[in-house]
């Protein structure tokens, strides 16, 4: 059992079945569940999984399904939405730094996850973006 951070694109492949990912988002939370992780999601994850969910429905013109959508996802969200945000007036350079090593291939939401995780000393990461390959400390499961 450990702290894991979900990122962003788990949530939104569990919560959209058109998404391609969505299956193995679905198997990757069972395995969480099963092995007792303590999942951890970030504010700015649960800014970008909301915000992504309803332009997707908007783009798909569903614009009837948005707010249900929200608030179904809303109530599947953790109750406890861990602060990265929070650490910006001390790491905004920091995060920089870390989107400047990976040549922009993180963004600074990615990035601020990096620093969440070395701050909060939480080794792994729920994700299927590869941009978190190859950070020193943190592992990526995907599935």
């Amino acid at each position: 059992m450990s702290d894991v951070i979900l990122d962003a694109n788990v949530v939104l492949a569990q919560f959209d079945a058109a998404d391609v990912f969505h299956d193995a988002a679905t198997a990757l939370t069972k395995r969480l569940e099963r092995d007792r992780d303590r999942v951890v999601v970030l504010d700015c994850v649960a800014n970008e999984v909301l915000s992504v969910l309803a332009r997707r429905l908007r783009e798909r013109r569903r614009d009837a399904e948005v707010a249900a959508s929200l608030k179904a996802l809303r109530a599947a969200l953790p109750a406890e939405i861990a602060s990265a945000y929070s650490l910006l007036p001390g790491c905004f350079d920091e995060v920089v730094d870390d989107m400047i090593r990976s040549n922009g291939r993180r963004n600074f939401h990615d990035a601020l996850i990096v620093v969440y995780a070395r701050r909060h000393a939480i080794p792994v990461i729920a994700s299927f973006d590869r941009d978190f390959d190859g950070v020193s400390g943190l592992l990526r499961v995907a599935g």
